[in-house]
């Protein structure tokens, strides 16, 4: 099989780290690849900048008629083409640029046409539909019908159908240090805090708790409020990221309920299953099918239920006992090797635009 091309619609944002799981797919089955983004020439998203897969992310112009004519002519000579979300950004222009030889798929990480269309709060969705934005998104969702799709996790599957191909990460990559802290443990937050991803509660919980002697470590510049059981690293690299995940007793996912987590699946789970860290996690959208049994589920936005939940795993024999748990379920669902088989059948099955199949 030859070239595989990743449109992914920025390289500058956090939409780049699914097109990063792609290609360690690609390269555990040794498929090159390269990705692409029309959205002009920029930098690469920060937690991915001097890595090997960054080198190969190119970004080109779309207004530019040399850059879509290179575009045209990448989509024409590659094997397949998957455009990173349902975007106009990524599967608009593919569809718009592609040839009759092009052998495209969309894969789809997010909700991105509900959370910004129909899922909206009436209100919201009311000022949106002024907008040229939301009606763009709009009609994305026939144009999802043309191509085969690939989604990342069951709920998403539900809706559009596919192969399923969740996130993943390399196992050797994640082999954590031995044991956990004797004390009381170090909580991590690794990834964006958005608002829907619930660290104002994490925070709120860990306040709780600080007098027994938890500490807070999150990925993020520290807010004028910071305390003193908080560790605030600022925006870091992937690689620095998993050295949290692995140095952390527990790994914190505590999503509040909002449109995109009814179908969100953080990597960060990911991290944590491959890495042996036990999770205390929202139970919302895909995220209990997800974490397994490798964390304990808590209500979203539920503080005192997070408190419960983390001092139950301030036993270090439970923390080593779900973390193994942890481990096996991410090693045997959410690695390259795991899901090589259904991405190499998605692609094999995927005809031309001019086949007419």
């Amino acid at each position: 099989m030859g070239e595989i091309v990743l449109v992914t619609p920025w390289l500058d944002d956090n939409s780049l780290g699914r097109a990063y799981s792609l290609a360690l797919i690609c390269d555990y089955l040794q498929l090159p690849y390269r990705v692409v983004s029309l959205s002009g020439p920029s930098g690469v998203w920060e937690p991915l900048q001097g890595t090997e897969f960054g080198s190969r992310c190119e970004g080109l112009a779309f207004r530019s008629r040399k850059d879509r004519a290179r575009f045209r002519e990448l989509l024409d000579c590659a094997d397949a083409v998957i455009a990173v979300k349902p975007l106009p950004e990524s599967l608009g222009s593919c569809l718009r640029l592609a040839t009759a030889r092009t052998r495209l798929l969309v894969d789809i990480d997010d909700p991105d046409i509900e959370a910004g269309t129909v899922w909206r709060a009436p209100l919201s969705r009311l000022r949106a539909m002024a907008g040229p934005r939301y009606w763009r998104l709009r009609s994305m969702g026939p144009r999802v019908q043309r191509v085969p799709v690939l989604v990342v996790n069951p709920i998403l599957q539900s809706m559009y159908g596919g192969s399923l191909i969740p996130h993943v990460r390399s196992a050797g990559s994640g082999e954590s240090r031995e044991g956990f802290s004797p004390g009381t443990p170090t909580v991590a937050f690794v990834g964006t805090p958005r608002p829907h991803k619930g660290v104002d509660v994490l925070r709120s919980a860990i306040s709780v708790l600080a007098p027994e002697g938890f500490r807070l470590e999150v990925t993020a510049n520290a807010p004028s409020d910071a305390m003193p059981h908080e560790l605030w690293h600022g925006v870091t690299s992937l690689n620095r990221g998993l050295e949290i995940v692995r140095g952390a007793d527990i790994v914190a996912v505590p999503s509040c309920v909002a449109p995109t987590t009814r179908a969100q699946f953080p990597v960060k789970i990911v991290d944590a299953l491959i890495a042996g860290r036990p999770m205390v996690a929202s139970a919302v959208g895909p995220i209990p099918w997800a974490v397994g049994d490798g964390g304990v589920l808590v209500p979203p936005g539920d503080v005192d239920a997070l408190v419960v939940a983390l001092r139950r795993l301030g036993d270090p024999l439970d923390r080593h006992r779900i973390g193994a748990l942890g481990r096996r379920h991410g090693c045997n669902n959410f690695t390259p090797e795991a899901v090589a088989a259904t991405f190499s059948r998605a692609l094999d099955a995927t005809p031309s635009l001019g086949s007419g199949g």
